[in-house]
């Protein structure tokens, strides 16, 4: 089976490189695994530029191999992020990062034929919400929050290609299936993970 829809969701722009290989690396070495040398990672806290031109040529491959398809949703992750190597407070370096990918995703969703931005990031942080849509935390997003934005997208679908949404027969509410929140529950391991090499006082 193939997909006719590929999703891209951004996350953020800090990323950290291999000085040898030119490897991007998915964490900060010596976070999660292996170890950091300053002699051979390095830090790149990517540009509009560089993220829309990547965006583009990933799309591109893609399309390359797949002539017939598919379609693209492009999102931007309201997760904020948990740390910062840019030499700025972790809520400038948010909003920086989130700007430079909600700029390139509304732009390459314009270029590009058969692209589409779907608003995830606005519904959880848009000021009506009060931040309702996040854990006490102020970064994990709750379970009501992604029910609102399935809502959303599923009302969407349901308008435009008059598809059914699934729905929770317990709560009456539109939702993906337990296995899809796994990406959820990723997340967090992920952050207890940064959060064990935090500062320890």
């Amino acid at each position: 089976m193939e997909s006719s829809l590929f999703v891209f969701t951004l996350g953020l722009t800090e990323s950290w490189w291999d000085k040898t290989t030119g490897t991007e690396f998915p964490m900060c070495p010596g976070t999660v695994a292996g170890d950091f040398d300053c002699e051979q990672h390095f830090f790149v806290n990517q540009d509009y530029d560089f993220v829309y031109n990547n965006l583009k040529d990933a799309i591109r491959m893609i399309r390359e191999a797949r002539p017939e398809g598919p379609s693209f949703l492009l999102t931007v992750s309201p997760v904020p992020l948990t740390a910062t190597n840019s030499g700025n407070h972790v809520l400038v370096a948010t909003m920086e990062s989130k700007s430079i990918l909600r700029a390139v995703a509304g732009k390459v969703a314009r270029e590009i034929e058969n692209s589409s931005y779907f608003p995830s990031y606005e519904i959880i942080n848009a000021p009506p919400y009060r931040a309702s849509f996040f854990e006490p935390n102020m970064r994990s997003v709750t379970l009501h929050g992604v029910d609102q934005v399935m809502k959303t997208f599923f009302s969407g679908l349901s308008k435009e290609f008059h598809v059914t949404p699934p729905v929770n027969s317990e709560r009456g509410k539109h939702r993906l299936p337990p296995e899809a929140f796994q990406s959820q529950l990723d997340i967090k391991c992920e952050e207890e993970l940064l959060a064990a090499f935090g500062d320890k006082k």
